[in-house]
């Protein structure tokens, strides 16, 4: 949430089209109270800076404008940095027509791609609240995770803004945490373990600017530890990397909303398994990122 306080409005060009109801959308269905909220077509949130917090109200563009007015507080020169992590978040740097031809004709996601050219892939401002997301959400509903998620900031949040240091986190005790969060004591010690993982940033790719970066080998690395934390499994990293990582050829193949609208394109009798969702998804690199937006956009909207 953000702070009153001295503003300073940027407008953040990009190429049109951008579909701001399907960002939007994506957006209301993640958010987290006391973390980010949407009134009318703004979202606001704090992002941390180098000199603290930053708030920040992002209104996003009407049909037809091609601007993405923000208005940031807090110290001007974090400002620039701020603006980098927005770009990413907003993914400004999508070019529409190359990914319409290279997913336009496709059987599957074809249909998707020209039905919404200006789909973007929403990014994260952090990547531990994502992954302390991720692992809350694992087998329960979307609205379930967030009201956990919700619970995990009341509690630990340091100022009732920022979300909680990793390294705070990871000098918790699980079963103190499972019992403060109401959660099997196997969620909570994902959490813990992979808070270790994110305080201990001498050989993965999250860095001061609070987003991943699409560093190959560094990827892979934080990929292997977080895996290797009992309770977190392929699809919590997968989602994670999604999320975090300046990638366009991310993707989840295990998230059942995924699988589920697969097999409803191309008509299978049933959910698909990870593994042939992996292998339908191979004619759309290096575009999975994208199509796999599609897939999610289509499974939440234009099929009900």
């Amino acid at each position: 949430m953000t702070r009153p306080g001295p503003t300073a409005v940027h407008r953040l060009p990009f190429t049109p089209p951008f579909d701001a109801a399907a960002f939007a959308g994506f957006l209301r269905a993640h958010l987290v109270v006391g973390v980010d909220a949407f009134t009318g077509g703004t979202y606001s949130r704090s992002v941390d800076g180098a000199h603290g917090p930053v708030p920040l109200e992002i209104d996003l563009p009407d049909p037809g404008e091609f601007a993405v007015t923000v208005r940031l507080g807090g110290a001007g020169s974090d400002h620039p940095a701020v603006l980098a992590q927005l770009r990413r978040f907003l993914d400004l740097d999508q070019d529409p027509a190359e990914v319409s031809t290279a997913l336009g004709g496709d059987p599957i996601v074809g249909p998707l791609v020209r039905a919404r050219p200006g789909l973007r892939v929403p990014g994260a401002f952090d990547p531990f609240q994502t992954a302390v997301f991720a692992i809350l959400g694992q087998q329960v509903s979307l609205a379930a995770a967030r009201t956990l998620d919700a619970r995990f900031h009341a509690a630990l949040s340091p100022d009732g803004v920022q979300f909680p240091d990793p390294r705070t986190v990871a000098a918790l005790d699980a079963g103190e945490l499972a019992g403060l969060l109401r959660v099997p004591g196997m969620r909570a010690r994902a959490i813990v373990g992979t808070a270790a993982v994110f305080a201990d940033a001498g050989d993965h790719p999250v860095g001061a600017a609070g987003l991943a970066v699409a560093d190959a080998e560094a990827v892979a690395r934080l990929r292997e530890r977080l895996l290797a934390v009992s309770g977190v499994g392929p699809w919590t990293v997968d989602y994670l990397l999604f999320r975090c990582t300046v990638d366009s050829d991310a993707c989840v193949p295990g998230d059942l909303v995924l699988r589920q609208a697969l097999a409803r394109l191309t008509g299978a009798e049933a959910t698909l398994s990870p593994r042939a969702a992996q292998d339908l998804a191979e004619p759309w690199r290096p575009h999975r990122a994208r199509a796999l937006m599609h897939l999610w956009t289509y499974a939440a909207y234009d099929a009900g």
